[in-house]
């Protein structure tokens, strides 16, 4: 019996092949997290009693109630990951600002800095950075 030659995958072919393989796994992961959570309402239903209160029938009439929530929590749990990626962004941002701070001298302010840095090389008149007022005094650089 002869085999036929095997082809080389292009890249493209390869990436293709690997995005249908993880959808694969996100739907097998799906199913059986879907399955999972149908099983935990069963058991909490049976323990409940519910199901006996109803004749041993309200199990086929809960599912698509239950596959609801599950789509809810799915829902939720998305917006949950949205907050901690701002959550994240704000504390770096918080962090960002902390160093900004540190770099301030006691009642000088971010926008008064950061005017004075962009020519501090020579002191400008009018300038409200106490260095800047120093170095025209003494006639020096702004700089330390």
């Amino acid at each position: 019996m002869t085999t036929q030659p095997r082809i080389a995958l292009d890249d493209l072919t390869s990436d293709a092949l690997d995005q249908l393989y993880d959808r694969l796994a996100a739907l097998e992961n799906g199913a059986r997290e879907r399955s999972a959570l149908l099983e935990e309402a069963r058991d909490a239903l049976e323990a409940a009693g519910i199901n006996e209160a109803h004749g041993g029938e309200s199990w086929p009439r809960l599912v698509p109630a239950i596959e609801e929530l599950a789509a809810d929590r799915a829902g939720w749990k998305a917006r949950f990951e949205r907050v901690q990626e701002r959550v994240g962004e704000l504390e770096a941002e918080g962090v960002r600002h902390r160093a900004d701070n540190a770099r301030l001298t006691a009642g000088q302010c971010t926008d008064s800095r950061a005017m004075c840095e962009q020519h501090h090389a020579p002191p400008v008149d009018g300038c409200p950075y106490p260095r800047c007022r120093a170095a025209r005094a003494t006639g020096r650089a702004a700089t330390a």
